[in-house]
């Protein structure tokens, strides 16, 4: 009897410890997934602020298309989020494969993880499209927005160089809250 109550204690001093690190696993996981709406709202509204050649978006009919070479959880908070037209039009969000062509998207945003094989398969990109993305040395490969944390902050950096490359003219109010980068960084 006296071994079956030690057992039973100490299974219930343990209870304690087996929550918290429930609970610890719980708020990590929340808050890993925080960065991807947070990225996700940035993007949405990167979209608003944009100005494309008329060659690119001339019928006001057709949506702003989003594209993302990203996690099935960045995705879905971009869709969560892009209910709300842009510049009067739907927006439309579709998930890239690596190999997918992208000819068709007006922004596309590539994760840490896709960065190197989309800009093989895809070559950079193409005319009056906004890429965006979150690698070092995205700039450089061509990308027009990079983001970066600066300490526990997300920020991002722009290249006009590459804007202007693409025909992608950005507003001054978002030029105001990003790190102008050159072209070569």
């Amino acid at each position: 009897m006296l071994v079956i109550k030690s057992f039973m204690n100490r299974k219930f001093r343990l209870l304690p410890i087996i929550i918290a690190m429930t609970l610890i696993g719980a708020a990590s996981n929340a808050s890993s997934a925080a960065p991807d709406h947070l990225k996700a709202a940035y993007l949405y509204n990167f979209a608003k602020l944009i100005y494309w050649p008329e060659s690119v978006l001339s019928d006001k009919s057709k949506p702003l298309v989003i594209c993302t070479s990203a996690s099935d959880g960045f995705t879905q908070s971009l869709i969560e989020i892009s209910d709300k037209p842009v510049g009067g039009r739907p927006v439309q969000v579709v998930a890239l494969g690596i190999k997918s062509d992208a000819s068709f998207c007006h922004v596309v945003f590539v994760d840490k993880h896709r960065s190197d094989a989309w800009f093989r398969q895809n070559n950079g990109g193409y005319e009056g499209q906004l890429l965006v993305g979150e690698r070092s040395g995205f700039i450089a490969k061509g990308g027009v927005i990079n983001f970066y944390l600066e300490g526990d902050k997300l920020r991002f950096e722009v290249s006009l160089a590459n804007a202007e490359e693409r025909g992608v003219q950005i507003s001054s109010r978002l030029l105001r809250l990003a790190k102008i980068v050159e072209d070569d960084q």
